[in-house]
């Protein structure tokens, strides 16, 4: 192992000590204020939602982002190509949300609004509180994920080889740094449009779905496994171990959040904090565009 391998594993396990140390106590301290404690099964309302209802869902999705967008994509000029594409992609992607929740809201009614935010306890509580809670929640769920990351980058290093390698939504961040214009848009997606459509897809719906025949904690387990494999890129290769292993950590923060304010509101600023620290990291930490 040479010099520069020795100072990889160096640097990771320092990271690794580092952020799972300050996760450890954190989430130990949470822990000791109850704060993971999840409302009883019991008081959670049943729901009208199907299976057919989730899979519609996902392909009103998939449909406009492998379909609808790429087609438009390939009408455009290459001159104005990379500008309108990335808007293109921004506009779909609002569409798809306008489609799902008119969906939701035509096909589960009432149904479709306890799913958003189930106000059936006797303490329910605000949407500022919920919104706050996603927020806090970022403290814990971060040093652990950051852990995770470290070890599985570590993990692939040690079987592969292979030192880097970025994301495609890094990679998206990168490109659209060339231009102001771009720049809100990625930020659009990255911070807004995402976060709502994933959300609403795999807590509000693939979560709750799973939830009403397993159980809570199996369907948090279950849906953040679908969400992190949901990630997977042919770009990515083996990295995809790395990607997996820390999307699956941060989603079961999702996915908890999610259940313990009843609100979708929680993970989405739960979401939305994660996003935009990692956005901020990158566009004050990058060298060259």
């Amino acid at each position: 192992m040479g010099v520069s391998g020795q100072t990889y594993y160096i640097d990771h396990i320092e990271l690794i000590l580092i952020f799972g140390l300050v996760g450890f106590a954190l989430n130990k301290f949470a822990y000791q204020k109850n704060f993971f404690k999840l409302p009883d099964s019991s008081s959670f309302t049943k729901t009208k939602l199907c299976l057919i209802h989730v899979i519609i869902s996902f392909a009103i999705y998939l449909i406009n982002s492998i379909l609808v967008a790429p087609l438009i994509i390939q009408g455009l000029h290459p001159s104005s190509y990379l500008m309108a594409a990335t808007w293109i992609q921004v506009a779909t992607l609002f569409s798809s949300i306008l489609l799902l929740i008119g969906f939701c809201t035509v096909t589960l009614q009432d149904s479709f609004t306890k799913i958003i935010k189930d106000r059936s306890g006797a303490k329910s509580s605000t949407l500022v509180y919920d919104a706050f809670l996603g927020m806090i929640t970022w403290f814990l769920a971060f040093p652990v994920v950051a852990a995770v990351e470290q070890f599985a980058d570590l993990f692939v290093y040690s079987l592969f080889n292979i030192q880097s390698y970025e994301q495609v939504a890094v990679l998206y961040l990168k490109r659209a740094l060339a231009s102001p214009m771009q720049l809100v848009a990625a930020l659009l997606m990255i911070l807004v449009a995402a976060p709502v459509m994933e959300e609403l897809l795999f807590r509000g719906l693939l979560q709750t779905w799973i939830k009403k025949h397993l159980g809570v904690k199996a369907a948090i387990l279950l849906a953040s496994l679908c969400f992190a494999l949901f990630h997977i890129s042919a770009s990515h290769g083996v990295g995809n171990l790395s990607l997996v292993a820390s999307l699956f950590v941060f989603s079961c923060f999702l996915g908890f959040i999610y259940e313990r304010q009843k609100s979708i509101l929680s993970s989405m600023i739960l979401h939305i904090t994660f996003n935009l620290v990692s956005t901020l990291r990158i566009i004050f930490t990058i060298d060259t565009l």
